[in-house]
């Protein structure tokens, strides 16, 4: 019943006294273990550095991500996020993904080619501080296997204002459900990746 702790009378303390009135004990301890589980699982991950000319990338985010390299479970959507400094000014930022698998490049389709859309604050000037956000849907039919993501952030001449590599591991559900990449390459075009080169 009310609080369990002392609190003083002031703009933060008072916040705080109502917060502990309405919420139960056991409640609270809910909430705050929520808070430190979705910090976990949201992991700066190890990236490379692909030719971030006109840029700097502070770090990279992918959620869920519970060990590294990241394990991106079939049917399953996937958060990532780019931390980035831009050093130049650009009208609009362009978004270019490429999956490396067994060393062929493989273009990646994406639901948006603009990073202004995805939390990019457009334009861009040289100095600003921005992250790129997106959410990624691991089809079904994905073949399972190991891969390496490329991801660039162009400025308007097609330069790198970011570019990041990251080993990741397409994995199958819990109940099994996986495609074999023998399997995978002899479907139609509508299959999301398929194994011919990315055009440079």
């Amino acid at each position: 019943r009310g609080c369990w702790s002392s609190i003083q009378e002031t703009p933060g303390g008072r916040l705080h006294k109502i917060l502990c009135q309405k919420i139960p004990r056991k409640m609270y301890r809910f909430i705050l273990l929520s808070v430190l589980v979705v910090s976990i699982n949201a992991v700066n991950v190890k990236f490379t550095d692909c030719g971030s000319t006109k840029g700097t990338v502070h770090f990279v985010d992918v959620d869920p991500c519970p060990q590294q390299p990241c394990n991106l479970v079939l049917n399953s959507n996937v958060n990532i996020k780019v931390d980035f400094i831009s050093k130049v000014a650009s009208n609009a930022v362009s978004v270019a993904g490429t999956a490396i698998m067994s060393g062929i490049p493989i273009d990646v389709p994406l639901n948006d080619y603009n990073a202004c859309d995805q939390g990019v604050k457009c334009p861009v000037k040289a100095g600003d501080h921005d992250t790129y956000s997106t959410q990624v849907y691991i089809e079904p039919d994905f073949p399972v296997l190991d891969l390496t993501l490329k991801l660039e952030l162009q400025d308007d001449n097609g330069d790198d204002i970011a570019c990041i590599q990251m080993p990741l591991k397409i994995v199958p559900t819990e109940d099994g459900n996986e495609v074999a990449l023998e399997e995978a390459e002899t479907e139609d075009e509508t299959l999301r990746f398929r194994p011919r080169p990315a055009l440079y």
